[in-house]
């Protein structure tokens, strides 16, 4: 979440519009091809959930949900994405972008907006 508000704050530089975009969908795509393999691409919880969600319906019982473990481990990949997020973006708004200048304005007749 530190990432995708660091690519679409005005103040750092990195221009808008459609390569925001395509930036926040490399970033996507670099996390989950890092650290997908070892996670199952949690990032989503939809995509963990779900498919639980229906085996265990399906007939495969409390195995479903828990992996054969005793621990419920269903419920870490629904509250970690977001709790991570939260707190990328509590650091980011925070602690990064304040130390961040604004950038001056390319175009003639453009003001720098300061919070």
């Amino acid at each position: 979440m530190g990432g995708i508000l660091a690519i679409g704050d005005d103040n750092n530089g990195v221009s808008n519009g459609a390569l925001s975009a395509l930036l926040i969908g490399v970033l996507i795509a670099v996390i989950g091809s890092s650290f997908g393999p070892l996670t199952g691409f949690a990032m989503n919880p939809a995509r963990d959930f779900g498919p639980k969600l229906f085996a265990f319906f399906a007939g495969w019982g409390e195995v479903a949900m828990t992996g054969g473990r005793a621990n419920p481990y269903f419920w870490v990949p629904i509250l970690a994405p977001i709790c991570g997020a939260m707190a990328g973006a509590w650091v980011y708004i925070n602690v990064l972008g304040k130390q961040v200048e604004p950038v001056a304005c390319a175009t003639p007749g453009c003001e720098i907006q300061t919070v």
